[in-house]
């Protein structure tokens, strides 16, 4: 199975491809601002920004797939 990252993992759309991913048997992390207060078993959460470019590619080492579902906002 795949490791995969989800940026934007505790939102609307990034909670259920978390959700879906851990169902389906992949290793996931959530990458967030901050961490839910439920989170789903099975995901590893870590809290972080992406102005943070060398914590997050340090966090996104060994990761097959980077799903994007931050929202656009000015």
């Amino acid at each position: 199975m795949a490791r995969i990252a989800v940026l934007g993992g505790t939102g609307y759309a990034g909670s259920h491809i978390v959700k879906e991913a851990v169902d389906r048997g992949h290793t996931v992390v959530s990458v967030a601002r901050v961490a839910p207060a439920e989170r789903i078993h099975g995901a590893t959460y870590i809290e972080g920004t992406l102005l943070d470019i060398p914590g997050l590619v340090a966090e996104l080492e060994g990761v097959d797939v980077v799903v994007s579902a931050v929202p656009g906002r000015g």
